[in-house]
């Protein structure tokens, strides 16, 4: 082959690479959020067992208690636009170590691995207090955001599958008693 020839063959194999990269990107993606999705956090939570952190795993479980009332006032799109902007204010809370996912229509997940139970009920705290601070503006009808939030602990004696399911355990009874 010429030179020429493996030069186009390596600039293909590295576009082709770029492309599968991004490919993987989307696919870990939520659209409506650019948060990760239920999939990527499924696998990471997999991926935790392994990890080997001087502070336990913690997954909040965070329930967004009102989005279905305010669906019906505001309709779909006023929805989207209160997950789009409950999705900045997560983001604007998170640190480098902490995933945050979209786990489905009406729940976040944040997976924080550097922070002693102590901070992370505080961290939750802190959440629920900046969310319900927030009004959103949809269609000239002012909505609140409040959350409920559950936290889930993976101990290596469990998998960390089962803290997911603890905070959700967790995030409905805080639900239940209005908290």
């Amino acid at each position: 082959e010429s030179p020429e020839q493996v030069i186009a063959t390596v600039t293909n194999c590295i576009k082709n690479a770029e492309r599968y990269g991004q490919l993987q990107e989307l696919i870990n993606r939520d659209l409506l959020t650019g948060l990760y999705n239920r999939r990527y956090l499924l696998a990471q939570l997999e991926v935790a067992k392994q990890s080997d952190s001087t502070y336990p795993l913690t997954v909040l479980y965070i329930h967004l208690d009102n989005l279905h009332n305010a669906g019906k006032i505001v309709a779909l799109s006023g929805s989207d636009a209160i997950i789009i902007d409950t999705a900045k204010r997560l983001r604007e809370q998170v640190n480098p170590h902490d995933l945050l996912a979209r786990l489905n229509d009406w729940v976040f997940v944040i997976l924080s691995c550097n922070r002693t139970l102590e901070e992370v009920k505080k961290f939750a705290e802190t959440i629920q207090t900046k969310l319900a601070q927030r009004v959103v503006k949809v269609n000239e009808v002012n909505l609140l955001t409040t959350c409920s939030i559950g936290i889930g602990i993976y101990h290596q004696q469990t998998n960390a599958q089962q803290a997911l399911l603890d905070a959700d355990l967790a995030c409905t009874q805080a639900r239940e008693q209005g908290q």
